[in-house]
């Protein structure tokens, strides 16, 4: 049975087979299908292809959503031309090229259009590019031919041609420039477009070179590499257009000197290009009827670098937010080498709820996971930068950075050290960023603060000296009192030790005089520091009066009115301060009867 005659019902039923078969082993799924099928050929071979699909993709989810009917499409095709052994052009846009057909290639030239095909480069769930040579005029160019040849579907032609149309709107250094877009003349549709030579963008950071390039290993250099591929969706943003696949495999970090090959001798200029918007949308008005192919429910990317709204197949809520959290993704993966979520092995159902609900690890955990796990140093990730990544990661698009071009400002402003506008700036954090641009100021500060911190020290110990010597001389005064009673217990017990005890009366007595000067100096001290109590508790008055705290000013005065015995330490200021606080005792002379109001005048 044709793909393309499978009613909706045969595509249910195959669906429900195949997650059957999942849930058996490998060794009970032949059994399974076998009977389950009855005799249905091409119902088994369906479902065993997609099984196949699942057991080779070990990571299944990295594919495009729309991959596995591609495959199954070719899988038909390629059983009923199981018995040609000539090169079919069909066949060559369908898939790839067996070892017969490469020898039959490098002798025989095949032509798709004006086009000359020399190798293949690479395919997709939509369709193959191939590395091409342009007759007129003559240059290389990466050529994609749809899959299916003939025999596509009219939804698989609008998503090519709205691919040519989106790369038609783009004309920016970090894009792959197209050239044409045609259909030959046997029906096939192509376009040709800027031949890329690079590397993807996560194999780069890993520590595949380039001629003249070498791996950023620094976060710096890879936030500098994020910006390249920030300022490139930025421009596709700002030219109506959404990428909505953007992963490292679609980004190539090529060397953009004169000469453009790997083992080139040029200078050595390092761009990124963007590829493949073969599941661009496109959302000006001018463009509509392009942008209205995917249906509310049907999901269009690679899950892992998809945001919630995608996973969901919320087609109306997609913007260009949906580009910035795939960016958010890429930034995370730059960063640590690993997914923000551990989602290998898992089916599709875990991984949308994973996405959708749970968040992501902390960057600066899974860097150190890494690094200890491979054994090998690695840079500390700033709390900025993780700001900024999680930010982007952001369930809720309102919550994210609205554009592309705003998350490149906020990893700018951190390259720059300014303060970045992913949180809100606290003093101390704005003090941090101050800091960090006047590194030679706020040293010297800093060398102050040093020496006066060791006069503080200094001091400290001093008033820790003085201490010292007062309790020593407390301890000497007990030892003049003990002294003093075992005198005494000398001079009636033994008349012969009465010299001795004299002597032991003189060192009372210097003892003594040494003690009362000291307590003398204590008492001084104590009066001073009373004195100071004092004041600063008539300020306190003052401060209650002005801010009309009558109750603590009075409570202050009355502390200092002496008791039967004690010192009156109260001067004019007291005097004042109460008066002030009694003013409701004032008398109006010459008024004798009641004071219902009173008018001041000054």
């Amino acid at each position: 049975m044709k793909l393309e005659q499978m009613e909706p019902r045969h595509w249910e039923r195959i669906e429900r087979l195949f997650h059957a078969a999942l849930e058996r082993g490998a060794k009970e799924r032949e059994a399974f299908l076998a009977e389950a099928c009855d005799g249905d050929e091409s119902l088994r071979v369906a479902v065993l292809s997609l099984l196949s699909c699942d057991t080779r993709a070990v990571d299944f989810i990295g594919a495009p959503a729309f991959e596995v009917a591609a495959l199954l499409r070719d899988e038909e095709l390629a059983r009923s031309n199981t018995d040609a052994l000539t090169l079919d052009p069909v066949a060559l846009a369908s898939g790839g090229l067996s070892l017969a057909e490469s020898e039959l290639l490098s002798t025989t030239p095949i032509f798709i259009g004006d086009y000359r095909i020399l190798c293949k480069l690479g395919e997709g769930g939509m369709g193959v590019v191939y590395e091409a040579e342009q007759q007129n005029p003559r240059r290389r160019v990466a050529l994609k031919v749809i899959r299916g040849g003939r025999l596509v579907d009219k939804y698989l032609v609008k998503l090519f041609q709205r691919e040519a149309m989106a790369l038609a709107r783009l004309k920016h250094p970090g894009i792959a420039a197209i050239y044409e877009s045609d259909c030959a003349e046997d029906g096939r549709h192509y376009f040709a477009m800027e031949l890329v030579r690079g590397v993807p963008l996560l194999d780069y950071v890993k520590g595949k070179r380039l001629t003249h390039a070498h791996a950023p290993g620094g976060v710096r250099q890879r936030l500098e590499l994020f910006l390249k591929v920030c300022d490139a969706i930025s421009y596709a943003h700002q030219r109506g257009v959404i990428h909505r696949d953007l992963k490292p495999s679609n980004i190539l970090v090529a060397d953009e000197s004169k000469d453009q090959s790997l083992g080139g001798s040029g200078s050595g200029r390092l761009e990124v290009k963007v590829l493949d918007f073969g599941l661009a949308r496109i959302i000006d008005s001018e463009a509509t009827g392009a942008s209205a192919l995917s249906g509310i429910g049907q999901i269009k990317g690679t899950l892992p670098y998809m945001s919630p709204e995608q996973v969901r197949g919320a087609t109306d809520e997609i913007d260009v937010r949906a580009d910035v959290y795939a960016l958010g993704v890429i930034l995370y993966e730059l960063l640590t080498e690993r997914l923000p979520f551990e989602i290998e092995r898992l089916a599709a159902p875990q991984v949308a709820r994973i996405i959708c609900e749970e968040p992501p690890k902390p960057l600066g955990r899974v860097r150190s996971e890494t690094r200890d796990r491979e054994g090998r140093k690695s840079e500390r990730i700033d709390k900025d930068v993780e700001t900024i990544t999680l930010k982007a990661l952001e369930k809720d698009p309102a919550r994210r950075y609205q554009s592309a071009a705003a998350m490149a400002d906020d990893v700018t402003r951190y390259l720059t050290s300014q303060p970045i506008q992913a949180r809100p700036p606290s003093a101390l954090y704005q003090f941090r960023k101050l800091v960090a641009r006047h590194k030679v100021q706020f040293a010297s500060l800093a060398m102050v603060f040093a020496l006066l911190l060791g006069f503080a020290i200094t001091m400290t110990r001093q008033s820790a000296r003085v201490a010292r010597e007062r309790d020593r001389a407390v301890a000497a005064e007990r030892a003049a009192a003990e002294q003093r009673d075992a005198a005494e217990q000398s001079r009636n017990a033994e008349r012969e030790q009465r010299n001795a005890a004299e002597q032991a009366r003189n060192a009372e007595q210097e003892q003594r005089l040494l003690a009362e000067a000291n307590l003398k100096r204590a008492e001084g001290q104590e009066l001073f520091n009373r004195r100071l109590l004092y004041a600063a508790h008539m300020n306190l008055a003052m401060q209650a009066w002005e801010a009309k705290g009558m109750g603590r000013m009075r409570e202050l005065l009355e502390r200092y009115i002496p008791k039967s015995g004690e010192e009156d330490m109260r001067g004019f200021e007291w005097y004042y301060l109460w008066r002030l606080c009694h003013r409701d005792l004032v008398t109006l002379e010459g008024h004798e009867g009641d004071v219902i109001s009173v008018t001041y005048s000054i």
